[in-house]
């Protein structure tokens, strides 16, 4: 188990107790998923605790940095920087990208579904 996981449990955190909480999958350079980052603020501190897995070194790792909405860290071996962006910004940038490439109508419902469906399962608790 995690650290964040420990931490729920140890002081039977709800999702009324956080600020914020998000479980995501990261992404590397070349766009691929790879690795994860999770993130945790209670809503009795101002600190983030964050654990990843780097998406392009595989390194595990764990930190405690300050709360921000703006919220980026760097890989603590290979300096990568990943950032936790809303997801509605995620989708945005998405189906912009879906449009430059010229999907067709059908495919792109299938592609919003799929999307949809990845919020849900990536969203916060």
């Amino acid at each position: 188990m995690g650290k964040i996981e420990d931490y729920i449990k140890k002081h039977k955190i709800t999702p009324r107790d956080c600020t914020y909480h998000t479980n995501r999958e990261g992404r590397n350079k070349e766009n691929k998923q790879a690795g994860y980052v999770r993130v945790l603020v209670p809503k009795t501190s101002t600190t983030a605790m964050v654990e990843y897995v780097c998406p392009e070194c595989s390194y595990a790792g764990y930190l405690e940095m300050p709360w921000d909405k703006r919220f980026a860290f760097k890989c603590q071996k290979c300096s990568y920087r990943m950032s936790v962006s809303k997801l509605r910004a995620e989708v945005k940038r998405e189906k912009q990208k879906e449009k430059k490439t010229g999907v067709g109508a059908k495919e792109l419902t299938k592609e919003d579904e799929e999307i949809e469906q990845r919020i849900l399962k990536q969203g916060t608790f």
